[in-house]
């Protein structure tokens, strides 16, 4: 028991002695507060901030403030011990723009004239433990001024809770929670006793504070950006980085500290491009150097100390939130900037006439105007903010009448200004002038377009003002009405999109319900389409509740219930709702089989959408086995492409679901269809160095019945650092598509082909229609979208529409309606961003970046009519800047100016037409007249870019700059200052009176290099989805390369420029330009017609210069061509001559002559399989030399091309094969297809067999170089050095030369591929191109083919052609569907016109196994009837003879067009007209009829309606006795 007392004593013993020692530490820890109690502290205050730039060369904008900062102890507070009396005195600030390192500060200081606020005192609590609690200030402290201070004891606070504060101090380090100037931060403490090297007293010591403004809660007070960003499935890239960095030496002074020295470093860098291009900074440097230490009692504390009475406030930054003046921006400045709206009126005025005096200049040159000028949009915009409504009125008063082009210029561009300036005064002033019709309805439109997305600071009490734009009534046009509504919808979606609340807030559900009672009542259809759209631009998941009945079919608000179905579904694909609730809703739409193409489509797309935003396989794979099964060919074509463009992208955006597509695409079948289908496209690039790219998406959905596209859609897509935008879209739906071609044919083009007269044969037709589905009417929505929002519909009905295409006969009077005078201008803002933030010294700081885009078309187009000749003038010009930069810039109270750091990129583009173009009805020919001198606006042609840096100090109206710095300048050109380096290279065209310039030009040490090389670089980059398409990879390297142009130009001071301007070398007045084509049909010279007749082609044309000083010719090109096609163009020969003709001088003749020769392939009765072995052989010539006779001479160049055609040995390999394994070879041992000479069915395996087998595919150049010119030699070299660099991963040298004078080129497409294989073999070198895309597994323009003609080839291939075959026992319809039937002996409908009844033809069957054919086209009929095993043609009731029939018929006779021609050749009658697009192959046993896919829709009969419904059901069958 005893032991256990004194072990418990024990116990207690040590207990209290831990508790006294944490006692002892805890005191030996207690700091109160970081400055020493009953002193008076005085520091040497010093801040330098800078907006510059290190790389290429160090460059600022740089102002400085030094001061005394004396912090007193308050030691009259009884109720804080911690409480600090601040002062600040002897203030001084200086200004400095130009070059300067980073860590160079001002040396020449003035002191404040100005904002003397900043000596008011303050007070600073701290809590008992040390911690800030806040600042106290004077009564009326101004809001820029608390902002300034609470920045200084924002860098004075320490933790003093956490630090161990004791003698020695060792060496720790935490993490704390503070609230600074930028917010609640993560702060990184390092504590250190000071460097032993140092003599120090052993008491001090060091702390380094660390944190990242930008992660802070407030250091992004303000965000704006024009266009609102999609999901992107990888993290978006942040070209911004920040650090603060806090180091204080402290002397340890027994549980008080004293800091003696402190030095702040903070940085907001910003790195555009992925970095690749120069880095900008705003860097706030501040200093406190200890001067002394008294007792407070020495000093008597100032008497304006109970002044400071306002209560406490957090050190957090004060956001600014009135505006400058009522109704303009918010008031960054914090009330320190004055605004003098009659000055601004001014300003704007005198900027608006400068920006229209451009209008009459050229600004394609080397030489870049200065930052001024060069943004004067922006400038203007700047202006605009700072504006109240009276403002903008007494500015709009003054040019709102048009007293010239000019006035009219400026009112256009303050106009298409004003929605961009995003203030409330901007919004009331556009809602006022539209109200008051003041402005044009194309004005009107376009600024209702743009405002809403560039409101800066929405609210319920903006809206409310704007409500007006919902009823603009009848005063306004139709247009304007439908803009206001769209305009306010959007407004919606801007005020309220950040709330988040599952309750609707009351004023946004009274509006959508006026939306949707709208759709529900509106009479017309149109009307209906608006609302619905306005509730799209609303973008709220509170309208999904008005919308689900209509999206589930549950409601019907309209007699077209499936096009609003589709809108509806359309609005779901930008709302943020649940991924469940997207596929509740829209996938029993998707699999309802019993609905449109269309809305099932619209139902996919938004379910795709969906997926992409949130990528999940079990999703891909729902849809993918529903496809599986799907029977609508048009909705599986779609997915099927909708799939490859996932898989094939190569935008980081979709990274996700391309491996999820990449995987379905594997197992995905291709039905191979010969029709037009609903189709897809997605084409996209990345640059990777930049981190920019660009996206295309198009859809075509196919109406069924007529093949023709009704619903479609193009969207661009623009992406920087992983944030895609869509900028523009184009959205239709076009009903009765078919009846608007049938009257443009009719009535504008006046292709009328009158209707049949036979009575019976109409009743046919009539009969028909009964049964096939009646064509819509003409209803027209065109939907334009910018940014996603809907900004615009167009919208024809029947009436409207027939109305609009009869006004097209008369062209002429609207070319003097509306283009006699044309002056139209607009600003459209491409990039339009803010970002405002807090620096650590209280003053804010925005990072902007604003693109604007000025659009002109100036000038006046007249026609004239003299007797027979047609005259047509332009004189128009069409000019584009697009000036823009992105800025960081950083607010100076002192002065109340900005400093900034720029960079600024230049596009400028002109281009005009001065052209006079005449015709003569009489001669057929024609005329055109180019002015060249003397010069005038309409001269030049040219487009530059152009970039620089900038760092510029604004808004110093007492330009202290001068008086500060002799040798600043407000706007610095930054430039290492090294000798200039131009890329340069000129043509001066005596030919044309032109000069050619292109120009790089850099003023830093950038060394340029010609732009071809650029050019190359990006189409070779891999990073481009082009879907196979071999044309689109040009176009979209060209976009690709302007793009680098703006970035890389910006990137190294940069200048290139594309130019085209009146040569002095060779000054030119006039160039005129005449021609004349003719053609003619040469076959009456035959005794016999052909299926390809015999044809001759002319070409005359005639260029002549003439001298500026005395009008007269000073050079002559001369050209005639001659083409010939012998029947069956069998044997075609071309001659071409172009003399040069130039006084004093000898004629300069280039001649070519050229022979094609094709094989005399003859058809087998009824066959269409063709010999194996063939060849078709070309031979070119080409001469030129100089001369005075009218000969060709070889004196400078002779050249002869002989070109060899042949089948490739794989080809060979494979028409074997085929021949018995084919398809084709299959369908020929089928009896139902036997006939007597023949076996070869005509069946699309068949005929696409014999394209396949007839198509030749391997190709010998051999070439004979006897004499070629130096320069000409030069331009060969440059091609193939171009072409061997744009695929050079196509490319192997090999060792197969050729003889010296000689070339060889073999041209080999592999069978059944789309890709070629070049091989080039000359004297000193050769090489190899394999696997180029410019092949086609049937048959593309560079092949040749031994059978069919070039026309049905090309239409064929690209579905513009069906065929129909009937056999005594089988059918072969439209859509490929082989089907037993045996032909009746009545006369049977094959194919006719039921819409127009233009055409029909019929067939029966007569005697055994043979065929009779009827045709009527229009007014005349044909028969062929068999007899005996001949047959009988009878034509308009009149017997043919034999001989006749041989020699071929044509009616009507003797004529340049005929409705029907009959033609025998090989046993086979051929039929075809000139009116309706048909041939039809005869022989007794069968009957193919070749048909233009332009007639689906208004076909009926045994071959099917080309809908793809007749595969494997018979069409209906029409038969009559007697016709």
């Amino acid at each position: 028991m005893q032991r256990q007392y004194q072990s418990c004593c024990m116990g207690h013993t040590i207990m209290d002695t831990l508790i006294a020692l944490l006692a002892i530490l805890a005191t030996a820890f207690a700091v109160q507060a970081p400055f020493p109690h009953g002193k008076i502290v005085t520091y040497k205050y010093h801040a330098d901030v800078k907006a510059g730039i290190i790389d290429p060369a160090p460059f600022a904008s740089d102002f400085n403030i030094e001061c005394l900062l004396q912090v007193h102890h308050d030691v009259t507070n009884p109720n804080s011990k911690n409480t600090f009396y601040v002062t600040l005195s002897d203030m001084k600030h200086g200004l400095y723009n130009g070059p300067m390192k980073h860590y160079e500060s001002v040396s020449q200081l003035l002191p404040i004239d100005a904002a003397k606020a900043l000596l008011n005192p303050f007070l600073v609590i701290y809590e008992e433990n040390g911690h800030l609690e806040g600042v106290k200030f004077v009564e009326d402290e101004p809001g820029w001024s608390k902002n300034v201070k609470k920045g200084i004891v924002s860098m004075l606070q320490l933790d003093l809770d956490q630090m161990h504060v004791q003698s020695p101090i060792k060496a720790h380090s935490f993490i704390s929670q503070e609230a600074t100037i930028h917010g609640n931060c993560e702060v990184a403490y390092n504590v250190q006793p000071m460097d032993e090297m140092q003599a120090t007293s052993g008491k001090e010591f060091v702390v380094t504070k660390f944190y990242e403004s930008m992660n802070c809660s407030h250091f992004k007070y303000h965000e704006f950006n024009h266009v609102q960003c999609h999901k992107c499935q990888v993290h978006e890239r942040n070209d911004m980085s920040t650090s603060s960095r806090r180091v204080f030496v402290i002397d340890n002074q027994d549980n008080e500290i004293l800091i003696k020295k402190l030095i702040g470093h903070a940085v907001i860098n910003y790195f555009p491009w992925l970095a690749a291009s120069e880095a900008h900074y705003l860097l706030t440097n501040q200093t406190l150097f200890l001067e002394k230490v008294v007792p407070v009692s020495d000093i008597q504390l100032m008497g304006s100390k109970h002044l400071i009475v306002s209560p406490i406030e957090k050190v957090i930054y004060d956001e600014p939130k009135t505006p400058y003046v009522p109704e303009a921006d918010i008031d960054v400045t914090g009330h320190r900037h004055v605004v003098k709206l009659d000055e601004l009126v001014v300003k704007v005025k005198k900027m608006l006439d400068e920006v229209a005096g451009y209008l009459k200049e050229t600004h394609v040159d080397k030489k870049q105007i200065d930052w001024k000028h060069d943004q004067t949009i922006n400038r203007i915009l700047h202006v605009m903010k700072y504006m109240n409504v009276a403002s903008l009125n007494k500015v709009f008063s003054e040019i709102e009448d048009i007293k010239d082009a000019k006035v009219e210029a400026v009112r256009n561009i303050f106009l298409t200004i004003v929605p961009h300036v995003g203030t409330p005064a901007a919004c009331l002033f556009t809602r006022n002038v539209v109200r008051t019709k003041s402005v044009p309805n194309w004005v009107a439109v376009t600024m209702l377009a743009n405002l809403p997305m560039h409101v800066k600071v929405p609210s319920k009490e903006l809206l409310l003002q704007m409500e007006e734009l919902l009823n603009l009534g009848e005063f306004v046009s139709p247009s304007v009405r439908e803009a206001g509504i769209f305009c306010f919808a959007t407004l919606i979606h801007k005020t309220f999109k950040k709330e988040q609340t599952e309750v609707v807030d009351p004023l946004m559900e009274r509006y959508l319900k006026h939306f949707m009672d709208h759709v529900r009542n509106e009479p017309m259809f149109h009307m209906k389409m608006v609302y619905m759209m306005a509730m799209k631009n609303v973008r709220s998941k509170h309208v999904l509740k008005h919308l689900e009945p209509i999206i589930k079919g549950e409601e019907v608000v309209s007699e077209k219930p499936h096009n609003i179905r589709v809108q509806a579904i359309w609005i779901l694909k930008n709302i943020n709702v649940h991924r469940n609730y997207i596929h509740d809703v829209l996938w029993p739409v998707l699999s309802d089989v019993s609905l449109p193409s269309a809305v099932r489509i619209a139902a996919f797309n938004v379910l795709m959408h969906q997926v992409n935003q949130e990528p999940n396989l079990g999703r891909v794979m729902n849809i993918y086995w529903l496809m599986v099964y799907e029977k609508d060919e048009h909705l599986y074509n779609y997915y099927v492409d909708t799939v490859k463009g996932l898989a094939n992208s190569v935008d980081p955006c979709l990274m996700k679901i391309r491996e999820m597509a990449k995987k379905i695409l594997k197992f995905i079948r291709i039905r191979n269809l010969n029709q037009p289908l609903s189709s897809k496209i997605h084409v996209d690039y990345v640059d990777e160095k930049y981190g920019f790219g660009e996206s295309v998406m198009a859809s075509l959905v196919l109406d069924n019945l007529t093949g023709l596209p009704y619903v479609g859609s193009v969207e661009h897509v623009e992406t920087v650092a992983h944030k895609p935008v869509t900028t523009l879209g184009v959205h239709w739906n076009i009903d009765g598509m078919s009846k608007i071609l049938k009257h443009i044919n009719h009535n504008v083009l006046h292709k009328v082909v009158e209707a049949i007269k036979n009575d019976n044969v109409k009743n046919v037709l009539n009969r028909a229609v009964k049964d096939i589905p009646a064509i819509k009417d003409i209803n027209v929505n065109v939907i334009l979208t910018m940014n996603d929002n809907v900004v615009f519909i167009l919208h024809s009905d029947e009436s409207n529409s027939l109305k609009l295409l009869d006004k097209l006969k008369e062209w002429n009077k609207l070319i003097a309606e509306y283009l006699n005078v044309i002056n139209w201008q607009t600003v459209l803002y491409h990039s339009h961003s803010e970002m405002h933030m807090v620096t650590d010294l209280g003053v804010p700081a925005v990072l902007a970046s604003k693109v604007p885009s000025l659009s002109s078309l100036r000038g006046s187009v007249e026609y004239s009519e003299n007797k027979n000749h047609l005259i047509l003038k332009s004189k128009v010009k069409y000019q584009q800047w697009m000036h823009g930069e992105y800025v960081m810039s950083i607010y100076n109270p002192v002065v109340d100016s900005w400093h900034s750091i720029r960079k600024t990129s230049s596009v400028d583009v002109t281009l005009p037409c001065d052209i006079a173009i005449g015709y003569n009805q009489d001669t057929k020919s024609f005329k055109v007249s180019l002015a060249r001198l003397p010069v005038s606006e309409f001269s030049v042609v040219g487009i530059s870019f152009h970039g620089k840096n900038y760092v510029t100090l604004t808004g110093d109206q007492h330009d202290l700059l001068k008086k500060l710095c002799s040798t600043c300048r407000h706007h610095e050109v930054i430039t290492t200052g090294a000798s200039l380096k131009t890329y340069e290279s000129n043509f001066d065209s005596k030919d044309t009176g032109t000069r050619f310039s292109m120009i790089l030009h850099c003023d830093n040490d950038t060394v340029p290099v010609s732009p071809v090389n650029h050019w190359l670089e990006v189409y070779s980059d891999k990073y481009k989805n082009t879907i196979g398409c071999s044309w689109m990879k040009p176009v979209m390297a060209v976009h690709h390369n302007i793009m680098n142009n703006i970035i890389a130009k910006q990137e190294g001071s940069c200048v290139i420029v594309y130019k085209s301007e009146p040569s002095i070398a060779y000054p030119t007045s006039m160039i005129d330009l005449t021609g004349k084509v003719s053609f003619q049909d040469l076959d009456h010279n035959h005794e016999k017609m052909v299926l390809i007749s015999s044809k001759r082609i002319d070409i005359r044309g005639n260029m002549n210069v003439k001298a500026a000083s005395t009008d007269e010719s000073v050079r002559q090109w001369d050209m005639n061509v001659n083409i010939i096609f012998s029947q069956g163009h069998f044997n075609n020969s071309m001659k071409v001559m172009i003399t040069r003709i130039t006084p004093e001088e000898k004629n300069l003749k280039i001649c070519i002559e050229a022979q094609k020769d094709y094989p005399m392939i003859g058809w087998k009765v009824g066959a269409w399989k063709v010999n194996e072995e063939k060849e078709i052989n070309s031979k070119v010539t080409i001469t030129m030399g100089q001369t005075k006779d009218d000969k060709c001479v070889r004196d400078d160049m002779d050249v002869t091309i002989v070109v060899k055609g042949e089948m490739s040995e794989d080809q060979k390999d494979h028409i074997v094969h085929d021949s018995m394994h084919s398809v084709c070879s299959k369908q020929s041992q089928n009896s139902l297809f036997y006939s007597k000479g023949s076996i070869v069915p005509k069946t699309r395996e068949c005929i696409e067999e014999a394209l396949r087998h007839s198509t030749l595919r391997k190709y010998t150049v051999n070439m004979t170089l006897r004499k070629v010119p130096l320069y000409l030699t030069s331009i060969v070299n440059m091609a193939q050095d171009i072409l061997r660099a744009a695929y050079f991963s196509h490319m192997k040298y090999t060792w197969n030369h050729v003889e010296p004078g000689n070339a060889k080129i073999v041209l080999e497409f592999p069978y059944s591929t789309s890709l070629l294989n070049t091989a080039v073999a000359g004297p000193t070198y050769s090489y190899e191109l394999v696997h180029l895309p410019f092949g086609d597994p049937l048959w593309n323009p560079w092949m040749d083919n031994a059978q069919f003609s070039f026309l049905m080839l090309n239409n064929y291939v690209k579905g513009g052609l069906k065929f129909c075959t009937v056999r005594p026992r089988v059918l072969v319809t439209l859509d490929n569907g082989i089907i037993p039937y045996i032909v009746r002996d009545k006369w049977t409908l094959l194919s006719g016109d039921h819409i127009d009844q233009m055409y029909s033809i019929f067939v029966k069957s007569v005697q055994d196994n043979v065929l009779a054919l009827k045709v009527y086209v229009g007014e005349h009929e044909l028969e062929i009837m068999p007899v005996n095993g001949g047959m009988t043609v009878t034509i308009d009731n009149e017997v043919i003879d034999k001989t006749n029939i041989e020699k071929g018929v044509m009616i009507p006779k003797n004529s340049d067009s005929y409705v029907i021609r009959l033609t025998k050749g090989y046993e086979i009658v051929t039929i075809e007209s000139q009116l309706v697009p048909f041939q039809i192959y005869y022989l007794p046993d069968s009957v193919t009829i070749f048909m233009g896919t332009s007639l689906q829709g208004q076909v009926t009969g045994m071959c099917g309606h080309m809908d793809s419904t007749h595969e494997t059901k018979i069409p209906q069958i029409y038969s009559v006795s007697h016709l």
